[in-house]
């Protein structure tokens, strides 16, 4: 994790855990161990922080900000854990043309294909339609697949705990609003999602 990144709610950085990983570190290790044994909740430690930030100098609208999650960095520890262990598993449940939460590929990736697809088409000749489909891809973070693809009951509910018990406030000029659940999709950026 980079040293200082913006705290969660619990108010540390990434920096002190780096700084005193001798001392605290074991604990933090029990701790997830904990976790993933299903001995501690979840809950207790998934809290987040959403900030806007402007996209642009002077925004006006919602649209104009773009939220961010500021997670405890015990949940990132427990979270990047996971992401960890399963990297091998998502490369193959992800195809080729997926270019999202797939290490050294990009999106312009996607471009190109799509450029090269409606070119062929454009040269197919005979009486046989063809047709391209664009796909909303703000929907692709509500629409996620986790049984059936090789993962232990044990790992597919700890998932969903990190996904579904989840604590938010928005945090607005430096202070933090009542705390509220999200009731649809996952959180922009919560590394849980690199894991599917």
């Amino acid at each position: 994790m980079k040293t200082y990144k913006a705290p969660g709610p619990d108010g540390f950085q990434p920096f002190f855990y780096q700084s005193w990983w001798r001392v605290i570190g074991s604990s933090v290790c029990k701790f997830i161990r904990r976790i993933l044994d299903d001995s501690v909740d979840v809950a207790d430690f998934n809290q987040t922080c959403l900030v806007l930030i402007p996209k642009i100098l002077r925004p006006e609208f919602l649209h104009q900000f773009r939220p961010t999650g500021l997670c405890n960095v015990n949940y990132k520890i427990l979270t990047k854990l996971m992401v960890n262990r399963l990297t091998n598993l998502l490369l193959s449940l992800v195809t080729k043309y997926q270019s999202s939460f797939v290490p050294r590929r990009q999106i312009t990736y996607n471009i190109i294909v799509a450029q090269e697809i409606i070119h062929s088409m454009g040269k197919l000749k005979g009486r046989k339609g063809y047709m391209v489909t664009k796909v909303d891809l703000k929907k692709a973070y509500d629409r996620l697949k986790l049984m059936g693809v090789g993962l232990s009951s044990q790992i597919v509910n700890l998932i969903i705990k990190c996904n579904e018990i989840a604590s938010l406030q928005i945090l607005w000029n430096g202070t933090p609003s009542a705390n509220f659940a999200p009731m649809r999709g996952i959180r922009h950026g919560d590394p849980c999602i690199f894991m599917l």
